[in-house]
Order: structure tokens, then C-alpha cells, then sequence
């Protein structure tokens, strides 16, 4: 299970996104394709450029917050949307993410913007246990 919701903004300039995974991995896959998802419609977003993420925290939520950075950062630098993440995690006193980013060039003619997100916000931000999946509640910036 990999699943995400958008939901209303909380306050004026911010977004909300609720994300599940019966693994971490999947939870990190479902988190990126919401944030994308709050960007553009990502069904028109071709696989065609592929972005490695190699990165380490002290804690899963941090890992993960950097994750989100990281793949804003790249939207940014070199003005491309994405739409498909593979993860993969590994668990230790520094976690680690290795995930590859498939996405294009941003076509403002086939992806019209929804939002323009500028930053995930750090706080609050907990990855919690439910039964056997994992959730997370996030808030963007834009």
C-alpha cells in the first residue's frame, strides 16, 4: 500500500499532505509523488530524466524532510517535474536514502502548474507506526 491525500490549505501560503506506506520505502515513494501531485498533474509528466538521491540523517523524519528538499531543490535548479521514485532505504545510527527521481523538463504548454511549492516545513513533522503501515503528515510552503 502507497497512497497520499492532499488536503485544504491550513493557513493562506500552505498545503497539506497526508501520506501512507506499508513500508518506508513506499511511504518516501507515496510523500514525493504527493508533493509532485500538489505541483502539476503528474499523469503528464513523462519518465524520460532520471535524478540519483543519495542521502543520510540521524532519524527517519529528517531523512525524510531532506528527501522532500532535495527533490524541490532539483525542480528548481534544473526545471524538472517528476513523476515516478524508486527508494531505497537503509536503517542504522545514520539512515539512508538512495532513491532515483524519473520526471522531464518542465513544459509549462502540457504541465500547467496547480502550486508552486517553495519548501516543506520541518515542524510538525513525525513519521508515525499505524498498525502495519507507516504515516506522515506534511506541510508545504508556497
Amino acid at each position: 500500500m502507497e497512497e497520499f491525500q492532499l488536503l485544504e490549505a491550513i493557513a493562506t501560503g500552505e498545503m497539506s499532505l497526508v501520506a501512507r506506506g506499508d513500508s518506508l520505502e513506499r511511504l518516501f515513494r507515496a510523500t514525493a509523488r504527493g508533493l509532485f501531485e500538489t505541483m502539476v498533474d503528474t499523469d503528464a509528466v513523462r519518465p524520460e530524466i532520471g535524478k540519483e538521491l543519495l542521502l543520510s540523517a540521524d532519524s527517519i523524519d529528517r531523512l525524510l524532510y531532506q528527501w522532500l528538499s532535495d527533490l524541490i531543490q532539483l525542480r528548481d535548479r534544473e526545471s524538472l517535474y517528476f513523476s515516478f521514485f524508486e527508494v531505497q532505504i537503509a536503517r542504522g545510527p545514520r539512515h539512508r536514502v538512495q532513491g532515483v527521481a524519473m520526471g522531464e523538463l518542465i513544459d509549462p504548454t502540457r504541465h500547467p502548474i496547480r502550486n508552486q511549492v517553495t519548501a516543506v516545513r520541518p515542524h510538525p513533522f513525525q513519521i508515525v507506526r499505524e498498525g502495519e503501515a507507516w504515516r506522515v503528515n506534511i506541510l508545504f510552503d508556497r
